[in-house]
């Protein structure tokens, strides 16, 4: 996963995420390095790159709009939904803020694709 924070570092010193952004992420590569969780690297980095984005965006005060309905309905009924589910809130605790509903939902869609 060294990949992935090298990712997180180039976002980082490029400031286009903060410092704080970039050690939350960090601590989320890390969590899911040490839960020997086995996924495809691009798949990985475009959640983790969709995270630091969304944390980013949170602390600038702005919000994602909702995904698309008919979208949000397959992602629901995806067999990786619920393993999904259990990892976004592990990533919410280990946040320094709360998510809404929407960047729940797109972190969730990101999951899903990341676990197929």
């Amino acid at each position: 996963m060294n990949e992935a924070k090298e990712r997180i570092r180039i976002l980082t010193e490029g400031k286009v995420i903060s410092l704080k952004t970039g050690k939350y992420v960090c601590q989320v590569i890390d969590y899911l390095e040490a839960s020997d969780l086995k996924t495809d690297q691009d798949k990985l980095n475009t959640m983790l790159t969709h995270l630091a984005m969304a944390t980013q965006r949170l602390l600038e005060g702005k919000e994602a709009e909702m995904p698309d309905e008919a979208v949000w309905k397959e992602v629901e009924e995806d067999s990786c939904y619920q393993e999904a589910e259990k990892l976004v809130k592990t990533i919410e605790n280990l946040s320094f803020l709360t998510y809404p509903e929407s960047e729940r939902r797109y972190l969730l869609i990101h999951i899903c694709n990341m676990l197929h």
